[in-house]
């Protein structure tokens, strides 16, 4: 049987062989990079990051103290609605529209659209609220940061199937949060071997991605090395890490079929 890893990767090749739409994307993950940049050192710097090793989405950061919840509260739909524009999740829908035809379903390749669209935007406000939580959470790092480490990482594990349940089988949220918690049951280990495997992609490609820049870096530019490397990084991100990582959790979550062949 095929590894998941191998299918997911066949998947998102398959949506990178629209030449138009890769074309589309490779110039707006560019725009969107700059513009994601140069809007958080300007204006929100101070409450928000525009990147995070393994994050879905832009994400807020945390709330160290009650005086900036304040300011939390009104820069967080700024990041629904830029994670709504996200470049990646372009590939992400087709990919899972891709995935849904093959479970062989009869449906209507307009319905089949339709239920995809509308999971995707429950699949982003799923994320977004759970962004949400961690950042309130955050004040728990001024006085035990384990305990915050120890709460994310329960978060991330036991919601880790509940939004593919959303987009693939088009469950209501009620039905998703009994479907997620179900397969945690019986395959207790994939979360953290897809939360493994993204960390060891991303921090080899920080490290690539440093050592050639120390070397190849331009004397007299105006632009700084390091933050280069973390644009060039987050690009990589939306391009290529979060629509993979995206599909490979899919695959994950539709294994729990033994005869489904995607």
């Amino acid at each position: 049987m095929e590894s998941p890893f191998i299918k997911s990767l066949k998947e998102l090749i398959e949506v990178y062989k629209n030449k138009r739409l890769t074309a589309f994307l490779f110039v707006f993950s560019i725009v969107y990079t700059l513009m994601v940049y140069f809007l958080f050192v300007f204006l929100l710097q101070n409450y928000l990051s525009y990147f995070s090793l393994g994050a879905l989405i832009i994400k807020t950061k945390g709330v160290q103290s009650l005086s900036s919840l304040l300011p939390y509260l009104l820069a967080s739909p700024l990041v629904t609605i830029l994670s709504f524009i996200s470049p990646s999740l372009f590939y992400v829908y087709f990919a899972f529209i891709a995935i849904k035809k093959n479970l062989g379903r009869k449906v209507s390749r307009k319905d089949r659209e339709e239920t995809t669209k509308k999971g995707i935007v429950f699949f982003i406000l799923f994320y977004f609220t759970l962004a949400f939580i961690s950042s309130l959470l955050s004040p728990l790092l001024l006085y035990n940061s384990m305990l915050y480490a120890l709460l994310i990482f329960i978060l991330f594990y036991i919601t880790f199937f509940i939004p593919y349940a959303l987009v693939i089988d088009d469950y209501t949220i009620f039905q998703s949060i009994l479907k997620g918690f179900q397969i945690i049951k019986k395959k207790p280990l994939d979360p953290l071997l897809w939360a493994l495997f993204i960390s060891i992609v991303l921090s080899a490609l920080f490290v690539i991605i440093d050592i050639a820049s120390r070397f190849l870096w331009p004397g007299g530019i105006v632009v700084d090395r390091i933050v280069f490397n973390e644009l060039l990084l987050f690009y990589i991100n939306q391009m290529f890490i979060i629509p993979y990582g995206i599909i490979l959790a899919s695959h994950l979550y539709l294994s729990r079929y033994p005869m489904v062949r995607v």
